[in-house]
């Protein structure tokens, strides 16, 4: 099933919108944009990366990382070595990185359900220079009326 959502077709799955991201080169040393929320947040269901072209032979961390337009940008995933990883390598991301809050009689809602992103980007920072390339999927629900995420 397609929706329209801020211009563009989604397709549909049980972890709600997923949007494509084709493949690209990684970052170099830096803050990578790889996908935008626009009109409001958005809980992300999953994040998966493929690697497409053989990560460079040597210490090669990744992290993702949620840049709100306005605001402090937070580490949702934290460093992943690539050193060399294959065609095919798979990456997800697993528990968020930052402590729970909460409080008596307060409910927990387990990551599993997806982390709440706010208007911005969601990206990848490298912390090395290194040849290879990595698509991206994701899913997402809108959290907010009127928002969506694009390809950046």
């Amino acid at each position: 099933m397609k929706g329209f959502y801020g211009g563009m077709s989604r397709k549909r799955n049980k972890l709600g919108l997923q949007l494509d991201r084709p493949t690209a080169t990684l970052p170099a040393s830096t803050y990578g944009a790889l996908f935008n929320i626009v009109g409001g947040r958005v809980v992300l269901t999953s994040m998966i990366g493929e690697v497409t072209t053989v990560i460079q032979s040597q210490t090669t961390n990744i992290k993702i990382t949620s840049t709100p337009t306005t605001g402090t940008a937070v580490d949702i995933a934290t460093n992943l070595d690539c050193n060399a990883d294959a065609v095919q390598s798979l990456y997800g991301i697993g528990a968020y990185v930052a402590a729970m809050v909460g409080g008596t009689g307060a409910a927990n809602i387990s990551t599993a359900q997806g982390i709440v992103l706010p208007v911005g980007t969601l990206g990848i920072t490298t912390a090395a220079t290194s040849t290879g390339s990595i698509k991206w999927s994701i899913t997402y629900i809108p959290l907010d009326d009127n928002a969506y995420m694009t390809v950046a």
